[in-house]
């Protein structure tokens, strides 16, 4: 064996729990030098574990030993949460608030979470299993859904590997509000006589906190989602585009990913705008789904430009079912139903811009206005009350017929917003328990040609049971002729003369007469007698179905006619009482001896009476008017050749 130095060189085979004090050196001959091996378990599982050490040295007959190295390593997993205790403070009922609690396995095994059990319902935890390795963490979310006005507390017990561990959840129920509203539907009625254009929404809070609502409005309001979109050239492209052709929109902007700020930024809005997402998360859009729809089937429109790569996020809402095709970019594209709103203004050739999304759309309710062959390039679906419409152009590049599509797609989307010829007094308002707010609608009939128009009335509110009330409104317009009635006149104007009126009034169904001597009549042609002489004013009020009133008058003149007690015969004749309730007496005196006939005859010439007497010279006869109806008659009594005709009037 030589006397020289021996040098010597350790190569670990790049094992990472194993470790040297040195890895090379020079020992003299005769000597020694101890190198430290050190052997780390962190971060590894039960089990055993191999590995070599190569010394290599300048021994010419040893110049490369291998050394062995084994590690057992027996461990157990470890719990460390980052919460004993979950406090939610005040919950509205029937909301949800959702907090986390951060598990740490700080032991050497794997920790396995095998159940979590509790017993109040309102607090949800998940998920239930799992299995975390040494120092990993993982998570439980939980979801306290509170339904009543009450404090609540709860253990959960988790079951693990470890050992069972307890934390505590609290959170205080308030009552949530509640809306209530009538009337429930409005049906106006209108004519140029009987407007009755207004009317009175009341809104109410039967629930126990305050009430926050919104009104869709007269304005189209559009909500734009910002979160994952190109700010620097999409996003203003499809701005622009829009602008290009419709500008009577209002525009906000919102970038979020929690659908409880989503759902608040909706209220009063017509449309949701989502341009094309470059960089969001599928699972972000599918925890707006439920958002989403509930917002399209209120009446809202949502619409996405062209998505590719992220297409995910366009069908994880369920609005849209189906998968991304191509990318259609210069390729022709096919109108697949002409004269759709959407395409208004639209020419041809249709050409794919630079960036056409083309999708396979899969919902069997889904309409497909502009195609590549037979896949997607414009398309809408009707859910509930609103639309869904994708359109395949991201907006890069766009031309004319891009912006004319985007553009008609926010006018035709916007199905919420009230037409011009509807208005209210206010759109938004917060209502305390028990109280209420009125809302006065107008309908602006000038707007209007004859006909019947529909629309809806939308209030979002915060409600979690009815976040969305919708009240039918129709009116209908009815145009009716010129309504200006006029008398007209017959018969002598003398008293105790029939004079006959007529109203001259097409379409009336109701008549007031004011003779202007304190009497009156409701018929259509009415006759009157007056009994002094005067100059009199004859007033009608008509009204029809329609509710339109119409007057006139007239002015009569009555002069004394001849009395009904003077005589004209070589006889005289007396007939009293005048008018009678029933019976009138006939005195002659001074008539020549002969036969005498009494004759009464009513004002169309009726005979109703007919009686012959002997004549002395002078007597008394007795008539009984009790059959007659009331009215003016005329009687006729004739003495030989002398005959005196006189009116009598029966009361």
């Amino acid at each position: 064996y030589g006397t020289d130095m021996h040098r010597a060189r350790i190569r670990t085979t790049g094992t990472p729990w194993l470790s040297l004090s040195s890895t090379s050196g020079a020992v003299n001959a005769g000597s020694w030098q101890d190198i430290n091996v050190s052997f780390s378990s962190a971060g590894l599982d039960n089990g055993v574990y191999t590995s070599f050490l190569t010394l290599m040295t300048n021994d010419p007959l040893n110049p490369s030993l291998a050394i062995s190295c084994n590690m057992v390593v027996s461990g157990s997993p470890e719990i460390n949460l980052s919460a004993s205790c979950i406090h939610f403070g005040d919950v509205l009922q029937w909301n949800d608030a959702v907090d986390s609690l951060v598990i740490t396995n700080t032991g050497c095994a794997p920790l396995i979470i095998y159940d979590i059990q509790n017993s109040a319902g309102v607090f949800l935890l998940s998920p239930v299993a799992q299995t975390i390795q040494p120092d990993q963490t993982g998570y439980i979310s939980v979801t306290f859904s509170p339904v009543a006005d009450s404090f609540y507390a709860d253990t959960a017990i988790i079951i693990t590997s470890a050992g069972d561990t307890a934390i505590c959840m609290t959170g205080n129920g308030l009552l949530a509000p509640a809306i209530f509203i009538d009337p429930p539907v409005f049906i106006f009625n209108i004519t140029q006589c009987n407007p009755g254009n207004t009317d009175t929404l009341i809104i109410e809070n039967i629930g126990g906190s305050v009430l926050n609502y919104s009104i869709a409005g007269n304005s189209i309001e559009v909500l734009s989602l910002t979160y994952g979109v190109d700010l620097i050239t999409e996003y203003p492209n499809t701005i622009n585009a829009i602008n290009q052709y419709f500008t009577d929109y209002n525009l906000t902007e919102i970038n979020t990913t929690d659908p409880a700020t989503l759902q608040t930024a909706l209220a009063g809005k017509n449309i949701l705008l989502i341009p094309e997402q470059e960089s969001g998360s599928p699972s972000v859009f599918t925890s707006f789904a439920s958002v989403l729809q509930t917002f399209v089937n209120s009446g809202g429109t949502v619409i996405f430009t062209g998505t590719g790569a992220n297409s995910q996020c366009v069908f994880n809402t369920g609005l849209f079912s189906g998968n991304y095709y191509t990318n259609a970019s210069t390729y022709t594209l096919t109108i697949a139903v002409p004269g759709h709103p959407l395409l208004d203004q639209v020419t041809t050739p249709l050409t794919g811009q630079n960036a056409t999304f083309c999708y396979n759309i899969t919902n069997t309710d889904a309409t497909t206005v502009v195609a590549y062959s037979s896949y997607d390039i414009v398309t809408f679906r009707t859910i509930g009350i609103g639309k869904a419409i994708y359109i395949a152009f991201d907006f890069y590049a766009y031309d004319n017929n891009a912006a004319h599509i985007i553009a008609n797609a926010i006018q035709w989307g916007a199905g919420n917003a009230l037409p011009e010829w509807l208005t209210l007094s206010s759109f938004t308002g917060s209502i305390t328990s028990g109280n209420s707010n009125a809302v006065i609608l107008t309908i602006n009939d000038s707007l209007l040609s004859e006909g019947t128009y529909y629309t809806n009335i939308t209030i979002n509110s915060n409600d979690i049971l009815s976040p969305v009330t919708i009240i039918p409104c129709s009116v209908t317009i009815t145009t009716i002729p010129v309504f200006n009635p006029s008398i007209n006149t017959s018969g002598t104007m003398h008293t105790y003369d029939t004079i006959w009126f007529d109203a001259i009034a097409p379409y009336a169904e109701s008549w007031i007469w004011d003779f202007g001597d304190g009497t009156s009549d409701s018929s259509a042609s009415p006759y009157h007698i007056y009994s002094v002489a005067d100059t009199f004013i004859v007033s009608l009020t008509v009204e029809n179905s329609y509710g339109c009133i119409g007057y006139a008058d007239t002015t009569v003149i009555i002069t004394d006619g001849v009395s009904i007690n003077n005589s004209i015969a070589d006889f005289e004749c007396n007939i009293f009482p005048n008018p009678n309730n029933g019976e009138i007496v006939v005195e002659i005196k001074n008539a020549q001896h002969g036969e005498i006939n009494i004759m009464i005859y009513d004002v169309q010439g009726n005979e109703v009476y007919n009686d012959k007497l002997l004549n002395p010279k002078s007597m008394k006869h007795f008539i009984s008017t009790d059959g007659l109806a009331c009215g003016v008659y005329n009687i006729q009594i004739q003495v030989n050749n002398d005959k005196i005709i006189r009116k009598i009037i029966k009361n």
